[in-house]
């Protein structure tokens, strides 16, 4: 598995999922449609 940082607004069309924190859900949505989204709620404890 292959784990990359990316800016919301830049994650790679070919990307098969997006991890981020709950609170960024809907801004990743409406940056990526067609990607699943798992959210996390701290990055620390998740």
């Amino acid at each position: 598995m292959d784990v990359k940082n990316y800016a919301i607004e830049k994650v790679p069309e070919d990307a098969d999922v997006i991890v981020t924190h709950e609170n960024l859900l809907e801004r990743a949505q409406g940056a990526n449609p067609g990607i699943r989204i798992v959210t996390i709620q701290n990055f620390l404890k998740d």
